[in-house]
């Protein structure tokens, strides 16, 4: 009885969440993970930490790049990918429920990384918000990459 007490204790230890918050955009993560301070993470809104990743988002004004305007979340993502390189050549754009995204190997220092990038749209804002994992636990957390990309609200400031 003492081991249930103690596993149950534990999990909801390790189950805390917090959600981080920034202008009109919000994800709940677990506790673990830290964000960044202000200096050094232009250009995203959002930087956060943990021990086996990175989650960052970057928010694109339709009203101060005027080229965005016109596109819808699809025309966003193809045109994202149409004037981007990629470390294999080529990112595919995939849907899964309601999530845009795309996936990418990603080589920082010479250590691989693998990152989940997800496509927002709210309002006059494009949003990409980057889950980048070193690649020796990507699979690992892919379910849950997942999970905490539907958890990403939007609401007015």
């Amino acid at each position: 009885l003492a081991f249930v007490i103690c596993f149950i204790a534990y999990k909801a230890l390790i189950d805390e969440e917090e959600t981080f918050s920034a202008k009109e955009m919000s994800i709940t993560l677990p506790e673990e993970f830290v964000a960044a301070s202000e200096s050094g993470t232009a250009p995203f809104e959002l930087y956060l930490t943990s021990r086996d990743m990175v989650v960052c988002a970057e928010r694109l004004s339709t009203t101060e790049v005027t080229e965005l305007a016109l596109l819808d979340l699809h025309g966003f993502a193809a045109s994202l990918l149409a004037n981007n390189t990629f470390e294999d050549g080529e990112a595919a754009i995939q849907s899964r429920g309601d999530l845009l995204y795309f996936e990418t190997p990603n080589k920082v220092a010479g250590t691989e990384y693998h990152c989940f990038v997800f496509l927002f749209k709210y309002e006059h804002t494009f949003w990409i918000v980057q889950f980048n994992l070193h690649f020796t636990v990507a699979q690992e957390y892919r379910d849950q990459v997942f999970d905490w990309a539907e958890s990403i609200t939007f609401e007015s400031e």
